[in-house]
């Protein structure tokens, strides 16, 4: 399946009459046929005419809402934030102005949602110089949960005299939520209550901590120290447990250029997704991707991809409407806790799905959309379907919807 709706020079304008378009793809290992098809023709939003949607919107993020539907960020030419909530293949769900981010920058910005609804946007702002200093300068990290009308349910701003940004973010059973993210040259750890207070927040001892996740009742925080690339463990109330190194250090002292984590369909799985950022003059382009399954904190098994591999074996060509070098893949966990991930390559959107048990790889190809206006189109995110499909969001010249079948 195909959705075309979003457009612009280059950039990404939205349009919603969409014209209709099919096509297939074929793996590259498996030869297997994708069917590729329109989903809206002269769709709008639910609760709104097409002529009253503010052209043209750039889209800024994407998160999964549902099974089977998004939640969209945009932003307007004045800089004006507004969601497409609830968007899946009947229509584009509703469209709904967030003027609260309007001191915002559109280049922070993240959004994530919940299993029950939720909507939280995280974000830097307030810039500002530090007295005394030359240059030197301060932001706040900033936090917003919106109900479904858009309205603010809280807001938080984690200020002082730091530069502090959100990583990422994880949302507790009950509400709450933990986020990751530095403040300086230091990592911290917060968790948020649903009704926007701080239960507490502290200073973890990472070089970096890139990525956060729930495991039972545990909260767990994939990063990088002098010991290398690993997993910490904390309890809910925020006291360190325990940690597992994936990858030692070996003299590098740069964290991970890409990190990512996920639970797995048990709770006790976990699949981290990295690359490292090495010394040296190494190339984007000779970076490898890596991953590894842990269970209980048991190395499972672990891979290391190169970038031919992610794309298929095929090497970059020199056309100037694709984006070469490291790819920074989009990765997932499928319902049955295969490993999957997305690279960009010449031809198409290039799949690799990994045995949760094994660690095999086995690949598939979706083509990118053959209109011209879509020549600049990335993937996005990924929605696990039934019956081995993905659904592959992707945006660029325009934004797009795959329905990919995946091999066995």
């Amino acid at each position: 399946m195909r959705l075309s709706f979003f457009l612009c020079r280059g950039i990404v304008l939205l349009i919603l009459i969409v014209s209709m378009a099919s096509t297939q793809a074929q793996s590259i290992n498996d030869k297997v046929q994708i069917r590729l098809e329109n989903l809206w023709e002269n769709a709008a939003p639910s609760n709104l005419s097409a002529q009253n949607v503010p052209l043209p919107l750039w889209q800024l993020d994407l998160a999964q809402s549902s099974a089977d539907s998004v939640n969209i960020l945009v932003a307007d030419k004045k800089d004006n934030k507004s969601l497409f909530i609830g968007a899946n293949a009947r229509g584009p769900g509703q469209f709904v102005p967030l003027p609260a981010l309007a001191t915002v920058p559109s280049y922070s910005l993240r959004l994530f949602a919940g299993l029950a609804g939720q909507i939280w946007v995280e974000g830097t702002h307030n810039y500002r110089i530090r007295a005394g200093t030359i240059g030197r300068m301060l932001s706040d990290a900033y936090l917003v949960e919106f109900d479904s009308s858009g309205k603010v349910v809280w807001e938080h701003n984690f200020g002082g005299r730091s530069t502090k940004t959100i990583h990422d973010l994880a949302a507790f059973p009950d509400g709450d939520v933990v986020v990751v993210g530095s403040s300086n040259d230091e990592q911290w750890l917060a968790r948020v209550s649903a009704d926007s207070h701080v239960v507490w927040q502290r200073t973890i001892g990472l070089r970096s901590a890139a990525a956060v996740a729930l495991s039972g009742d545990k909260i767990v925080v994939a990063g990088f120290d002098a010991d290398g690339e690993g997993i910490w463990h904390f309890s809910a109330a925020g006291e360190p447990l325990d940690k597992q190194v994936i990858e030692p250090a070996n003299g590098q002292t740069h964290a991970p250029v890409f990190m990512r984590l996920f639970v797995g369909k048990s709770n006790d799985g976990l699949y981290v997704f990295w690359s490292e950022g090495r010394d040296g003059d190494q190339s984007p382009r000779e970076r490898s991707l890596k991953l590894a399954k842990l269970i209980q904190g048991r190395l499972v098994w672990r891979k290391e991809l190169s970038q031919a591999t992610l794309e298929g074996l095929e090497p970059v060509g020199p056309r100037p409407d694709r984006k070469s070098g490291f790819c920074f893949p989009l990765t997932g966990v499928l319902s049955n806790g295969d490993p999957v991930i997305v690279c960009p390559a010449v031809s198409g959107a290039v799949i690799s799905r990994i045995n949760s048990t094994t660690g095999d790889m086995k690949q598939v190809t979706a083509l990118w959309p053959q209109t011209s206006s879509c020549q600049r189109s990335w993937p996005k995110l990924i929605i696990p379907r039934p019956d081995q499909r993905i659904w592959l969001f992707g945006t660029g010249g325009c934004t797009w919807l795959d329905q990919v079948s995946l091999p066995n």
